[in-house]
């Protein structure tokens, strides 16, 4: 499922009554939502499912005004479901209407997901004379496909207990650049000359970014 705004209330609801018709993976847009249905947790958990949640203060440089604060609800939930919820923030083309949200830092080019104006002069389609269209660039079509065609996510326990998440998020290819977490390595001091070293700093292998961000690591 793709949705988009105020189309994710009906999709959350929907998947929480009938689990069994929907698939394992769903894109949601800038997701409005008054609440996330606890029975939308258990889908996700029995099934398989997860979501990738696209944050963006409007989409185009003409498009509405709109605040990704606006999808507060959501981004909550997210953060307290990182193994079935995922997030990108995004930054779409300025414009008379655009508002920017303060420290927020696009994770995709600033055209990767965009709307357009569409002049619609007989009115047929919207009975303000234009609507905007939403454009997919070639790496986020490819990105989506790629995630919409991925296997499901394994089910937990089916005694209840919580499942361990099997990678990290940079094994996972996932960057969140508000987070910082500070290591200081420092040489041996004199009296501790012919000791072994017990930390390792090297860069993450295969992530999508150049240059990858680097991991620490302590051996016993």
């Amino acid at each position: 499922v793709v949705a988009d705004g105020g189309g994710a209330g009906p999709f959350l609801r929907a998947a929480a009554d009938m689990p069994e018709l929907f698939g394992g993976h769903h894109v949601l847009i800038n997701p409005v939502v008054a609440e996330v249905p606890p029975e939308f947790v258990h889908f996700m958990q029995k099934y398989g499912g997860d979501v990738k949640a696209l944050f963006s203060d409007g989409l185009g440089s003409h498009d509405s005004p709109f605040s990704m604060a606006t999808c507060a609800q959501f981004m909550y939930f997210c953060e307290t479901n990182p193994e079935r919820a995922e997030f990108v923030m995004l930054l779409p083309p300025r414009g008379p209407n655009s508002i920017r949200t303060a420290m927020v830092k696009p994770m995709r080019p600033e055209k990767w997901l965009y709307t357009t104006t569409v002049a619609d002069e007989g009115k047929k389609e919207c009975k303000g004379g234009s609507y905007q269209m939403i454009n997919f660039s070639p790496e986020c079509a490819s990105e989506l496909c790629e995630y919409f065609t991925s296997p499901r996510k394994e089910p937990v326990r089916e005694d209840g207990g919580p499942q361990a998440p099997t990678q990290s998020a940079l094994m996972q290819g996932k960057e969140n650049d508000s987070f910082r977490v500070l290591v200081r390595v420092r040489p041996f001091l004199d009296r501790e000359k012919g000791s072994k070293g017990c930390a390792a700093v090297t860069d993450v292998q295969g992530f999508p970014r150049d240059p990858p961000p680097p991991e620490g690591g302590v051996e016993g």
